[in-house]
C-alpha cells in the first residue's frame, strides 16, 4: 500500500536517550515524526524474576521500508 504509514512503539531507559534516538530517527528521515512521553513504571519478566524500572515511551511515525 503506497503512502502506507505504521507507529513503532518502543521504551528507552531515560529521557535523554530517547531524545537522541528521536532526533537521530527524524534527523535521517527514518521517521517522520517521534513523540517522547512521560515517563512510566513498567514490569517485565527478566531472568525468571518480574522486575521493575523507570523507562520513558516513545512513538515512532514512519513507513514500512
Amino acid at each position: 500500500m503506497a503512502g502506507a504509514a505504521i507507529l513503532v512503539i518502543t521504551q528507552m531507559p531515560d529521557r535523554a536517550s530517547a531524545l537522541v534516538l528521536a532526533r537521530s530517527l527524524v534527523e535521517s528521515r527514518i521517521a517522520a515524526c517521534v513523540s517522547v512521553g512521560a515517563p512510566v513504571e513498567s514490569l517485565y519478566h527478566w531472568q525468571g524474576k518480574i522486575e521493575t524500572a523507570q523507562q520513558t515511551p516513545v512513538l515512532v511515525k514512519t513507513r514500512p521500508a
